[in-house]
């Protein structure tokens, strides 16, 4: 498997925790669909 380094202007707390979220959810990555952040008046897909 290819592996790099993600430098760290990439790299967002935010993003790690729905990734990890996800990765416990759903371990086999069968669920393709986008992750929903909910705010009220804004929604992050």
């Amino acid at each position: 498997m290819k592996t790099f380094d993600i430098p760290l202007f990439y790299k967002s707390p935010v993003i790690s925790r729905i990734k990890n979220s996800r990765k416990l959810n759903d371990p086999r990555k069968t669920d393709y669909s986008p992750t929903e952040l909910d705010f009220g008046p804004v929604i992050f897909i």
